[in-house]
């Protein structure tokens, strides 16, 4: 991320690449503790899933704004994106969406906030510090440029659009290809796909239980197949049930 935030957003080295860098850091901090915040606020418990969740989300909203908002306000946008993809994360359980990974929650929302803050705190001066960019650019509303915010929600706007469309056309093909589909078997989605193709799981908890532990009181325990059926059929049969 520090890498493309300097190296992309200044194309040289100068005192501008130092504030992406420092930027960079500075809303990934704000993000990671935004998110333990509320997380501690709604749930009473931390999570490093959470905490990591958080400095992604920091670091997605300071992507557009690195090179031109001055080191004083990245925390704040760092802060501002994670509290918005917090409460979207949540929101998807209202509408039912499956979406495991939050990808759009972390990547769709954050990317759309950071680059309507970019239009609040730009500041002219700090594009100028890599000594070629001057005042070309007016800066955001932090300087009173009150056009800025609506530019950079119509860029967010079309770029998502162009993202949509050509995603779709992509699926429908690649949807199309044999042995390619979308979708996966209902007994595949249960038992988890890291299980079906990587022989792995994500955590020791779903590790468990794909080889047919449980634990009672702590103690791991190991279910006994019913005849005729493997330990993983029974797992995929008693979350049917369940």
């Amino acid at each position: 991320m520090l890498t493309i935030s300097a190296g992309a957003s200044t194309a040289n080295l100068s005192i501008r690449s130092i504030y992406v860098v420092v930027n960079t850091n500075l809303a990934g901090c704000g993000g990671g503790i935004a998110w333990t915040t509320l997380e501690y606020i709604f749930t009473r418990k931390f999570s490093i899933v959470g905490f990591c969740s958080g400095i992604i989300a920091g670091l997605v909203g300071i992507t557009p704004a690195a090179g031109f908002v001055p080191v004083y306000t990245s925390a704040l946008i760092g802060v501002l994106t994670a509290c918005c993809c917090f409460f979207t994360t949540k929101y998807k359980y209202l509408i039912s969406i499956d979406e495991g990974l939050d990808i759009w929650a972390l990547h769709g929302v954050g990317g759309v906030v950071g680059d309507i803050l970019t239009g609040f705190f730009a500041a002219t001066w700090v594009p100028a510090l890599d000594g070629v960019s001057g005042d070309t650019y007016a800066g955001g509303w932090w300087e009173h440029n009150w056009k800025q915010v609506g530019y950079q929600l119509a860029a967010a706007t079309t770029c998502a659009a162009w993202s949509f469309v050509v995603s779709c056309i992509l699926l429908f093909i690649i949807n199309k290809i044999p042995g390619m589909h979308l979708r996966v078997k209902e007994e595949d989605e249960i038992r988890g796909l890291d299980a079906k193709y990587f022989d792995d799981t994500w955590d020791d908890h779903h590790d468990a239980d794909f080889h047919g532990f449980r634990t009672h009181e702590g103690v791991p325990t190991v279910e006994t197949p019913r005849s005729g059926q493997s330990s993983t059929e029974q797992q995929v049969t008693s979350t049917k049930q369940e």
